[in-house]
């Protein structure tokens, strides 16, 4: 639980939200550790002091200041890895950098990592309550949905801790010297410092969404996320009711000033709008921490705070140094996976130690065994089209299906190269990829039939994305997505297509995009994947409608000048104030280019000339 009032941030919109993983718990009540009910000392600590060495030493230095302010705020302790609580606040026991906690989940599978890979240094550290902590912390029960998995057994954990390990809402010994030398051992440090990694990389994410440059603006996100989620604006369950309202928000305020909005007025909108939609009881708490981002110094949980002062942070751009995103190595056959407040867990001798639907990693590809279920089969146009269900998570009210085409003549190698289209916002929620393609009813959208001309060897693979596909992709956009995406389509070839049970290698990608589908694919060229190497081309389709755009795919083109951006925009619309902006970049690898023809004409006026002219291989 968090420090501002409530698990799950207590938002309007989702009054009972099941606990993620690693969507980092939301403020508790009453304050910084000044609240006797914490067990502190009156007040932070060592907030002058910058930690440079041991497990947050990875960290760039931004990163470092983030983490400082939030874990601050958090345990009132900067780069604290204790800060250990009891079950004031319902969560059984709240412990580490950034308040992992049981009951929501998010100290358990860096507790299941600790006790499975140092095995001798957990046991010298719990000495003779080692295995009953540890059949604690592994607690299962059999899936009332799915009576052959075995999922987290909750009940169990929070009965544990807090009939054994606590009194009074507080931690007892031996418990509380245990947990001391947990918070002092340097691998579970490290392991600490891993799960905050997730937060960092998505604070990034939303620092190069709203277009954000300063280092301020870095560890508002930071903070923003680790208390609210990796998806606290577009998460599903908010069935865009979050956006609606920012936009909304956003537009009202440029509106009153008459100018585009500073990053400072942007922040202080965000702040407000995160306040508005947790519940009444903590919403000004919300609000007061947010915006002391905004205001640079002020009271937080009752302590006085100076964000140049006490964290050294600036208003300079922010330092990330040779930092960049650490994925967690996955054991084989081993996943967890969050549903109904319960972990399911499978193979529970090696444990996933970062999976959530807010902080998404990328799953190796080995781990994948079971195919997409195959929904059906076209064969005109020829050769094929799979149909195959894999669900993002935003789909809703279509059926969730991606169009996986592979062109007459197609020649199977041991690498396949991918075109991958992002569909623009839909005449109807209903419509799926099928429907969305079908040559009959859109003849404008008839991208198989093109690439079937087209003599390329590569495969076009297309997913149902939601009624506003500029913001509802699921997990697709998540760090990590891409990976574990284009990895179920290439086991959906593998078992329902040309490759006859043999899994092909991922060889080069195409991106490609057309109106709101720009967003996602923007978003997909900048994250973090391990593929993201392999992006080869990006396809943009009357796409440049949002404000990020002019320094977002600048960005990328500089990073790769191996890879190549074309833009097409049809002039005086909506598309062409930030098509110009980018084309005024001069990049030699970005190509800004006019179309004459109406809005949904502009994808396939210009398919057949990107094809040709790509460096895709032609079928012989």
């Amino acid at each position: 639980m968090c420090r501002c009032g409530c698990q799950g941030h207590g938002e309007v919109e989702e009054l009972e939200l099941a606990p993620e993983l690693f969507e980092f718990n939301s403020e508790v009540p009453g304050g910084s550790k000044t609240n006797n009910k914490r067990g502190a000392t009156s007040g932070p600590t060592n907030t002058g002091t910058v930690v440079t060495g041991g497990a947050l030493g990875i960290l760039a230095p931004s990163e470092l200041k983030a983490v400082r302010i939030t874990s601050t705020f958090e345990t009132g302790r900067a780069g604290s890895f204790g800060g250990l609580t009891g079950n004031f606040d319902g969560q059984g026991l709240s412990f580490g950098l950034m308040n992992f906690t049981i009951k929501a989940g998010s100290l358990i599978p860096l507790l299941q990592e600790f006790i499975t890979r140092h095995q001798a240094r957990y046991a010298a550290i719990f000495g003779k309550d080692a295995e009953r902590f540890r059949q604690m912390v592994f607690a299962t029960k059999a899936d009332p949905e799915k009576p052959s998995k075995r999922i987290r057994d909750i009940s169990a954990q929070m009965n544990f801790v807090t009939k054994q390990m606590n009194s009074s809402n507080r931690i007892i010994d031996p418990w509380k010297t245990y947990f001391k030398g947990l918070e002092n051992d340097p691998e579970f440090q490290k392991i600490q410092v891993k799960a905050v990694r997730k937060a960092l990389d998505r604070a990034r994410y939303w620092f190069n969404h709203f277009a954000f440059k300063t280092e301020r603006g870095f560890a508002f996100m930071f903070d923003l996320v680790s208390s609210h989620g990796g998806a606290w604006l577009n998460a599903p369950k908010f069935k865009g009711r979050r956006m609606a309202l920012m936009h909304k928000m956003m537009e009202a305020r440029k509106a009153k000033v008459g100018r585009e909005l500073t990053e400072l007025e942007k922040m202080e909108v965000i702040a407000n709008m995160i306040a508005d939609v947790s519940l009444q009881s903590w919403r000004e708490k919300v609000r007061v921490r947010k915006l002391w981002f905004v205001r640079g110094k002020g009271k937080v949980h009752g302590s006085e705070f100076d964000i140049a002062k006490n964290f050294g942070v600036s208003d300079n751009a922010p330092d990330f140094g040779a930092s960049s995103s650490t994925s967690t190595n996955f054991s084989a056959g081993t996943s967890i996976s969050t549903s109904n407040n319960n972990t399911s867990i499978n193979n529970a001798s090696t444990i996933n130690t970062s999976t959530s639907r807010e902080f998404e990693t990328s799953i190796k590809p080995a781990s994948i065994t079971t195919a997409p279920r195959l929904i059906r089969k076209e064969s005109v146009p020829p050769a094929q089209t799979l149909y195959v269900g894999i669900r993002l998570g935003a789909e809703a009210p279509a059926v969730p299906m991606t169009g996986v085409y592979i062109p007459e003549g197609f020649v199977p190698g041991a690498t396949v190269d991918v075109i991958l289209y992002l569909h623009g916002i839909k005449t109807s929620p209903t419509l799926n990829i099928a429907q969305y393609w079908n040559k009959k009813s859109n003849s404008h959208f008839a991208f198989r039939e093109r690439m079937n001309e087209s003599k390329v060897n590569a495969i076009l693979v297309a997913p149902t994305l939601g009624p506003r596909s500029q913001w509802q992709t699921g997990w697709l956009t998540k760090p990590g997505g891409l990976d574990k995406y284009l990895d179920q389509v290439l086991t959906a070839l593998s078992q329902h297509g040309p490759y006859r049970g043999n899994k092909p290698s991922l060889g080069n990608i195409v991106l490609a995009c057309h109106s709101g589908g720009g967003h996602p694919m923007r978003e997909l060229a900048l994250a973090a994947n391990k593929c993201a190497s392999r992006i080869k081309e990006c396809w943009g389709f009357d796409c440049t409608y949002f404000k990020a755009d002019p320094t977002g795919w600048p960005q990328w083109a500089r990073s790769r000048n191996d890879a190549k951006l074309f833009l097409y925009y049809r002039p005086k619309s909506g598309t062409a104030v930030f098509a110009e902006k980018i084309q005024k970049a001069t990049l030699p690898n970005v190509f800004v280019l006019t179309s004459a023809v109406e809005h949904n004409w502009v994808p396939i006026k210009h398919w057949s000339e990107r094809l040709q002219g790509s460096f895709l291989t032609k079928r012989t």
